[in-house]
C-alpha cells in the first residue's frame, strides 16, 4: 500500500508539472504572436512612410 501511494504521488506530481509546462507553452506562443503582430505593423508603417511619405 505504501508503494502504491508513493507511485500515485509521483504520477500526480508529473501530471501537475506537465500541466504547468503546457500553460507556459501557451503563454509563450501568445507572446510570439503578439511580437509578430507588432513587428509586421511596424514594417507596414515603415513601408507606408517610404512610399507615401513626405515628397518634398
Amino acid at each position: 500500500m505504501f508503494w502504491l501511494a508513493i507511485i500515485g504521488l509521483g504520477v500526480s506530481f508529473a501530471f501537475i508539472k506537465l500541466g504547468a509546462l503546457s500553460v507556459w507553452v501557451g503563454i509563450l506562443a501568445a507572446g510570439i504572436k503578439l511580437a509578430l503582430l507588432v513587428i509586421s505593423s511596424l514594417v507596414v508603417v515603415l513601408i507606408w512612410k517610404m512610399t507615401f511619405g513626405s515628397k518634398s
